[in-house]
């Protein structure tokens, strides 16, 4: 009987990947996932596997994979948020524009991918629609050597992704190596009727791509810079690649922001490839549409925007993407450099202003100078929610916003990779003829590398001693017969806050408090006369009755009142 992979799991021993897995011939099996080729079962015979027992194993299996995801998912939540502190603009390197083979990679650069060992960076060859050219990644400062001349689709096989060949000015969107194979996206960059409908293609190297291919998630949304996605992160994301594509014309066919989803470059081998959306802000979702709106905040699109591409960060939970954000007003219509005429109507017969900027291009669109880099960054909890089915895309939006060093105010982004190996980032600011730059960020974590969690935020902790009384602090008694006095406590810290935690309580604390107490004898002045003779007492004293009167500032005396009399000394 011959071995069934659909009723038990063939594991490369390699990845531990299970449905990747492919039998060449005889006990030689295939990883399609890892490119990794092993020697497996032949057959049930040879095994003692039966098709009655075999579907068992697989359903223990698929119980123990269950199990170790749900593991694993609860694991990643924990994972610290990148840290960008330490990143600086650590310098360039230079690349010229022939590939030494015919090809030309001037006014290329749009789009950018990175090897899988980190030592090779494919770039986009001249017009961004020639294929891609392979360049040797040197030290800072030198100048890159082409390793592979322009290879790929070229403008006529770009031009397929949408039914009408004569669409404005096919594209080459990213390009993404893994395990082994290389996927390519491509796009029209003025597809005002959104009726573009494939984007991939897919295959083992640029010289044998299948495609293009569109997914089940529209072409819009997925035809530019791709990204791997960490191993610790592909079950709860629910794949090992992101694909991306934002920030180009017509919006209303793209997303208003940022925007990725989850896809396997394996199954790019025909039309409704499996593709989910984790994060994405369409024209018609709620809450989405800010274009040209000052007043939704520079963190939310406006227009001017540009991306640098996107990647996740090792070994922590935030997914990093780069773009040009705008700091000045939003403006739609033609550059000058004379800003008294900012906001004023252009001349031409569309209706249109001039927008004052000194880096955007001449031709109409929509501006925002001056301008800034800056890392967007999002939490991967988030994009698993939405995968999930607990949140919906277009309600995730980043956590922070980090402006990154190196900009200016005239930054203009082309594009952009991340190199996992090395924790390095290389920026294409603008490409024209002859010598062009690629810029280099450095301090972004590495593949492998153990990202340090941040501290928990520990708070405060201590007692109250007793309240005392503060002394000589007594007011006068009133004549209610009450007075105040003030207490006060002190706090012994045992453990001083940390990291954010709540602070200590200011001491010493005080507080009034209230006591009875004997109110004092009003003191008056009466009229008083003697009215009898002296009378003696045995011990000596004299008896004599006095009369006050007392019609004066009080009616009546209380019972017990003494008194004072002060009489001539006879």
């Amino acid at each position: 009987m011959t071995f069934d992979p659909k009723m038990a799991f063939v594991e490369c021993p390699k990845c531990d990947s299970a449905f990747h897995v492919e039998r060449l011939k005889g006990a030689s099996w295939f990883c399609n996932c890892c490119a990794h080729e092993f020697e497996g079962p032949q057959s049930g015979a040879e095994t003692g596997t039966t098709r009655r027992n075999a579907a068992p194993r697989g359903k223990l299996l698929a119980a123990v994979a269950a199990l170790f995801v749900a593991v694993n998912a609860e694991a990643q939540t924990t994972l610290p948020l990148v840290d960008l502190s330490g990143v600086t603009a650590a310098g360039s390197f230079t690349y010229d524009w022939p590939d030494g083979a015919g090809g030309d990679l001037s006014y290329g650069g749009g789009a950018l991918g990175v090897s899988e060992d980190g030592k090779r960076l494919y770039i986009s060859c001249v017009q961004d629609r020639a294929g891609f050219a392979v360049l040797e990644i040197p030290a800072l400062g030198q100048r890159a050597k082409v390793l592979q001349p322009c290879l790929g689709p070229k403008a006529a096989d770009i031009a397929k992704v949408h039914p009408d060949p004569s669409a404005f000015r096919p594209m080459l969107g990213g390009i993404l190596e893994q395990n082994g194979r290389i996927t390519v996206t491509g796009y029209i960059s003025y597809d005002a009727s959104g009726g573009t409908t494939a984007s991939h293609w897919h295959g083992a190297s640029l010289t044998s791509l299948v495609g293009p291919f569109g997914g089940t998630v529209s072409p819009g949304l997925t035809a530019g810079p791709m990204a791997p996605i960490p191993q610790e992160w592909r079950a709860a994301l629910g794949g090992p690649a992101l694909t991306s594509l934002y920030l180009k014309s017509i919006v209303s066919r793209s997303s208003y922001g940022f925007t990725a989803s989850v896809f396997d470059p394996a199954t790019v081998t025909a039309n409704g490839f499996p593709m989910t959306m984790l994060v994405g802000c369409r024209h018609n979702d709620p809450g989405c549409n800010t274009y040209q709106n000052d007043g939704a905040g520079k963190d939310n699109y406006q227009g001017a925007e540009l991306s640098g591409g996107f990647f996740i960060a090792p070994g922590t939970r935030s997914l990093v993407a780069i773009e040009r954000e705008a700091s000045g007003p939003a403006c739609y219509g033609y550059s000058t450099n004379n800003q008294a005429l900012h906001g004023t109507d252009h001349p031409g017969p569309d209706d249109a202003r001039w927008c004052y900027s000194l880096s955007d291009p001449a031709d109409k669109g929509p501006k925002g100078y001056p301008y800034k880099l800056v890392a967007k960054l999002y939490d991967l909890n988030d994009l698993a929610a939405v995968k999930a089915g607990t949140k919906q895309p277009w309600t995730i939006r980043q956590y922070a916003t980090v402006d990154l060093p190196g900009s200016s105010a005239s930054e203009f982004v082309q594009s952009g990779a991340f190199n996992p190996t090395t924790g390095e980032y290389y920026l294409i600011r603008g490409t024209g003829g002859g010598v062009n730059t690629v810029y280099v960020y450095r301090g972004f974590p590495k593949s492998g590398a153990v990202v340090t969690p941040s501290p928990a935020p520990l708070d405060c902790v201590g007692t109250w001693g007793a309240w005392t009384r503060v002394a000589n602090s007594e007011s006068a008694c009133d004549a209610t017969g009450s007075r105040t006095f003030t207490e006060s406590r002190l706090f012994t810290v045992s453990r001083t806050p940390n990291a954010g935690g709540l602070a200590c309580p200011v001491s010493p604390e005080t507080r009034t408090a209230t006591e009875p107490c004997t109110p004092p004898v009003s003191q008056v002045t009466y009229t008083c006369w003697v009215t009898s003779a002296p009378a003696g007492y045995a011990d000596g004293d004299v008896r004599r009755y006095i009369r006050c009167d007392t019609n004066g500032p009080v009616a009546s005396l209380p019972n017990g009142t003494t008194f004072t009399v002060t009489v001539p000394r006879k």
